[in-house]
């Protein structure tokens, strides 16, 4: 896995810890994605306007193109359907309650469509795309 690691603008960096650009998974074909736990929050975002497909367990569905994932409090292996491109902002602790009022506690071990988490006014972005 190849990637590449940003620092944010220093108006961010209070909140943000840096970015991630990487590609993973093999095209038209299931592979393991392994996390270790990050320690905070992060964002991820697909680039492109393909989702893509996990699996944890056996059964696959669609993950959003922009997610917010909260703590990991234990290692975790999912399946991964193609390749795809993501960027990844990494957040400091209290990061994302600080700069999107995304508070860690309800976050942990849980993903989430980051859009489902904005007010519905920041929600009309997805139909702008």
């Amino acid at each position: 896995m190849d990637f590449n690691l940003h620092l944010p603008h220093p108006a961010l960096q209070p909140y943000i810890h840096h970015y991630v650009i990487t590609e993973l998974g093999m095209p038209n074909a299931w592979s393991t994605v392994a996390m270790p736990p990050p320690g905070c929050g992060v964002m991820g975002v697909v680039v492109g306007d393909t989702k893509i497909l996990f699996k944890d367990g056996e059964a696959a569905a669609p993950a959003p193109l922009m997610s917010y994932a909260g703590q990991l409090t234990s290692f975790k292996e999912l399946q991964m359907f193609g390749r795809r491109s993501l960027v990844y902002v990494v957040m400091k602790p209290c990061g994302a309650y600080r700069l999107l009022g995304i508070g860690q506690y309800h976050c942990t071990n849980r993903s989430s469509d980051l859009l489902d988490l904005l007010p519905a006014k920041e929600r009309s972005i997805q139909h702008q795309f």
